[in-house]
């Protein structure tokens, strides 16, 4: 009975954790050129940094790698 327990305790606290999910707020701040490229800065108030964004938009995985 103790064991049923844990494990439901364990899988409600499993299942509310990953409800609640991501909760970073991403906010652009603005441009910067970089190798003669402009990209947006993406701050993440979560972690309190600045991103630089890398993306190209809509593209292909393959395409975006390179």
């Amino acid at each position: 009975m103790k064991k049923r327990y844990i494990v439901g305790l364990a899988t409600g606290f499993m299942v509310f954790g990953l409800a609640n999910g991501g909760g970073a707020t991403l906010t652009t701040v603005g441009t910067a050129n970089y190798s003669g490229t402009a990209y947006n800065l993406i701050y993440d108030n979560d972690l309190q940094i600045t991103w630089l964004d890398y993306t190209k938009g809509y593209d292909f995985w393959n395409n975006q790698k390179d």
